[in-house]
């Protein structure tokens, strides 16, 4: 069985056994961005993953070879005004990239955690102006 918590609209569900989900911080966290940004979470889903199926969704849904970070999956249609949508985190890639970046693999996930609702948000790093915004936001908002 998949260890999961639901905390109101959020729910959590890891099939990743290489790296502990820090579900209550997770779903604080998540929480505190919505307020922040001014947006209601009416249901999301975070899923986090090892990398082999990361990289299966990767190449499924956006057609990338391997696994990545996180994948957001907008679930909302046009009468939501409220956050619906699906993260898939890896775990297994925070656990890879955390020590490059000075810190434990599960504050690599709640980055990952971050930049996926920021986008659900209409964030977008597509081009570097955009990725130096979502960027600097997403350091506001973990801090």
């Amino acid at each position: 069985m998949m260890p999961s918590a639901s905390t109101g609209p959020i729910s959590i569900t890891t099939r990743c056994q290489s790296l502990r989900t820090p579900r209550k911080r997770a779903a604080a966290l998540a929480e505190f961005i919505a307020q922040r940004e001014n947006w209601r979470i009416d249901m999301l889903d975070i899923l986090v993953v090892d990398a082999d199926e990361m990289a299966e969704m990767n190449q499924t849904y956006l057609n990338h070879t391997g696994p990545t970070d996180v994948i957001s999956f907008d679930l909302a249609d046009l009468q939501s005004d409220g956050i619906l949508g699906q993260l898939i985190l890896c775990g297994e890639v925070a656990r890879q990239q955390a020590p490059h970046f000075g810190h434990r693999p599960q504050t690599e996930l709640l980055l990952y955690l971050a930049h996926g609702l920021l986008h659900l948000m209409g964030y977008d790093d597509r081009t570097e102006p955009e990725r130096a915004i979502m960027h600097q936001r997403q350091q506001e908002l973990l801090e």
